[in-house]
């Protein structure tokens, strides 16, 4: 009877050590597998070859220049834009016209030695001479903001102005018109400039743009650009 008794305590111990050790094995691997599975991240199978390099300077829209070499000076305008001949609804008309392709609606004029007494303009950009080019401010806004309409001439619609403390012409008549007058303090509708080659010479110049957004890079590309010779 001993001995049965013993042999079965022993089994009994043995089966209870046995469901312990599946039941550490089992817990074992749910925290391994909860592991696995909190740390598993599924992304696509992807095979990425990168192709072979190419480089190229960028040159943004409009790098492209026309350069315009006259008797007393050269500078550049846009790519696109072609000289015109004169213009008769322009009184006086300009020495050299040039005009920009149809969709950009922008015009250049330059009076050269004879600028015109009696040009009114809308808005204003003051130059001075600076060596062989010009130095230039910003467009102003339209002159009728800043121009007293009492001394607009009832005739002409033309009012004396100034602009940065410089004199010109505001066309109150034509308050629409999207003219812009480069003015100096050398006078009224001019700046003179000086080449080492050809001498001083007046000059004034008048830039358009016909666009709902006007955009006066363009001229001040042109300004930055313009040297005599």
């Amino acid at each position: 009877m001993n001995n049965r008794y013993h042999v079965d305590r022993r089994t009994h111990r043995y089966r209870r050590a046995r469901r312990r050790a599946i039941v550490i094995a089992l817990l074992l691997f749910l925290i391994a597998l909860f592991y696995f599975l909190f740390h598993l991240r599924i992304a696509p199978s992807q095979n990425i070859q990168n192709d072979t390099a190419a480089t190229a300077p960028y040159k943004p829209n409009g790098d492209k220049k026309a350069h315009i070499d006259k008797p007393f000076f050269a500078f550049d305008l846009p790519d696109g834009w072609k000289e015109a001949g004169r213009d008769a609804s322009v009184v006086p008309s300009p020495t050299y016209n040039f005009i920009s392709p149809t969709t950009q609606q922008q015009t250049l004029r330059l009076y050269v030695d004879a600028p015109p007494t009696n040009f009114a303009v809308n808005r204003a950009i003051t130059v001075s001479a600076s060596g062989s080019g010009i130095d230039h401010d910003m467009v102003s806004e339209n002159c009728v903001n800043f121009t007293d309409a009492k001394y607009k001439d009832s005739r002409t619609g033309i009012a004396p102005a100034k602009w940065q403390n410089i004199d010109f012409l505001c066309d109150m008549g034509n308050i629409q018109r999207p003219v812009v007058g480069a003015i100096s303090s050398d006078g009224i509708n001019y700046i003179k400039l000086t080449g080492p080659t050809t001498g001083e010479h007046k000059l004034f110049i008048v830039f358009a743009d016909y666009g709902v957004n006007p955009n006066y890079s363009v001229l001040y590309d042109i300004l930055d650009s313009f040297k005599m010779k």
